[in-house]
Formats: C-alpha cells, sequence, structure tokens
C-alpha cells in the first residue's frame, strides 16, 4: 500500500522547540489596549523586551497607528481595527529590533499543527524546513524587510 510507505510530515514544534513558538488566535475584544498588550507580549517573547507601543486611532476608529520603539529608533505601521489582530504590519518592525541586536533568530507567521495561528522565532534553517512543509504564512522571507 502506497501510503504506508508516505513519509510522517513533522509537527511545527519537532522543527521549532516550543520555547520559540507564540500560539494565539490574536483575538483583541477590548481595543486599542488589548493590541498594545499583545504588541509588548510578543516583544518579550521575542527577547526584545524594551520595545514600547504607542497606539493612536486613525481613520474614524477604523485603524490604529502603531509607533514602536525601543529606545533608539522609532517606526510605525497601520493596524486594522479588527477583533481578530492582523499583525502583519508590526511584526517586521519587532523583526528589525531583532536584527539591530544580531540574534540569530527572525520572525515568521506559521500555521499547521491544528494552531490557529503562530508566530516562530526560528533560524534560517528551521525556517527553510517549515517553508518546505507549507507551515509559513510567506513561504519566501522572514517579516523583515
Amino acid at each position: 500500500d502506497d501510503a504506508a510507505r508516505l513519509p510522517r510530515v513533522p509537527r511545527l514544534d519537532e522543527i521549532v522547540p516550543r520555547r520559540r513558538l507564540y500560539e494565539s488566535d490574536f483575538k483583541c475584544s477590548a481595543r486599542p489596549s488589548d493590541v498594545a498588550c499583545l504588541i509588548d507580549s510578543i516583544a518579550e517573547f521575542a527577547g526584545i523586551p524594551e520595545i514600547r507601543v504607542e497606539l493612536t486611532e486613525t481613520d474614524g476608529g477604523e485603524t490604529f497607528d502603531a509607533v514602536v520603539t525601543d529606545g533608539r529608533h522609532r517606526v510605525s505601521a497601520r493596524v486594522e481595527n479588527r477583533k481578530y489582530v492582523d499583525l502583519r504590519p508590526v511584526l517586521p518592525l519587532l523583526d528589525n529590533a531583532i536584527a539591530r541586536r544580531g540574534a540569530p533568530h527572525r520572525l515568521y507567521r506559521c500555521f499547521g499543527d491544528g494552531f490557529q495561528d503562530a508566530i516562530a522565532r526560528a533560524t534560517v534553517s528551521e525556517a527553510e524546513r517549515l517553508a518546505a512543509l507549507s507551515f509559513l504564512d510567506d513561504p519566501y522571507a522572514p517579516l523583515a524587510t
């Protein structure tokens, strides 16, 4: 039987250690405070706890301008005001702060293993494996540009 000979696909946490996976549905019921807390939590997970976030409502409450600072660098991104927050505009800002520290990991948005959503703090070789197995949201690059 051909199905019996197919190789097993590894779980996400067999590629990236669980301590470097941030699993969440990214639900923020009380906005904007939950959004700022979520970004702070991801910054701490990423090893950059000095990051501070300021949110300003824009477009009549439809979006927030998220200003992320580490004390020396100040960058901003626009985040939609939604119950389940799409952090893709903010994550490159955090990833760039990681890169400035010379860390061997970058942030990758991924899914799989039944996780609704996750962020992996992965090395390049781990990310290549994740991409080959279709775990990455964007299989071509880390979140930083």
